[in-house]
């Protein structure tokens, strides 16, 4: 087998990986997509799936979201506003931090830091239920 041939082949190859990546990829919006045109109540009994009764199928929820008829662009704004200031503060004390244990030596650094990256391992969803209890008893 020649070299040029190796390569198509090796090409053709990776092309099939990546348009079955690229299909998998997008099986979830274009569910999302089909399901948006049943309705709501639908939606609840039978769950998400590629399954529609085109003698149902509408666009009022479209109508809903787009009409005013709710606050939609109130909630998107105040995500996009909380959002924006939780990035902010967490690149700018993230900065700092960095900057104070790349910069300075100070005695318990390296425990320190351990620390920080200790309570970075720790992802959000396992401290969620705890969290949730605290305010409930401040409530």
């Amino acid at each position: 087998m020649s070299i040029t041939k190796k390569s198509k082949i090796y090409s053709t190859c990776l092309f099939i990986f990546f348009v079955i990546v690229a299909i998998i990829t997008l099986l979830p919006l274009a569910l999302l997509a089909v399901s948006s045109l049943r309705p709501g109540s639908d939606l609840m009994r039978y769950g998400l799936n590629f399954s529609i009764d085109w003698a149902n199928a509408n666009l009022n929820e479209y109508k809903m979201l787009f009409s005013g008829a709710n606050s939609y662009f109130v909630w998107y704004k105040n995500s996009l506003i909380i959002t924006v200031v939780q990035v902010a503060l967490a690149l700018f004390l993230s900065a700092c931090v960095g900057y104070g244990f790349a910069m300075y030596n100070f005695k318990g650094k390296n425990i320190l830091f351990l620390c920080v990256l200790l309570v970075m391992m720790i992802p959000t969803e396992v401290i969620l239920l705890p969290l949730y209890r605290l305010i409930v008893k401040w409530v």
